[in-house]
């Protein structure tokens, strides 16, 4: 399933973890001036551009994590 976060601009250059609800962390926020990398799950990478507006601290970003096929083999 896709899923939204908010990303805040002004705790740039801090990361941002966001955790499910069974406190795992699945999403680390990078953001700089010109865009955001979505590390999910320790594997995934996505790179966002931020839409420049007047007086925005924050952005909305989608994204979409998918099942680590090495974890899959492992667990079997």
């Amino acid at each position: 399933p896709l899923e939204r976060a908010f990303v805040s601009l002004q705790s740039y250059p801090e990361y941002q973890w966001f955790t499910n609800q069974l406190g795992e962390v699945t999403l680390r926020v990078e953001p700089t001036s010109h865009h955001v990398t979505i590390v999910a799950n320790g594997f995934i990478t996505q790179t966002f551009a931020l839409p420049m507006v007047d007086g925005r601290d924050e952005v909305i970003v989608s994204y979409q994590l998918k099942p680590n096929p090495l974890l899959v083999q492992s667990s079997r």
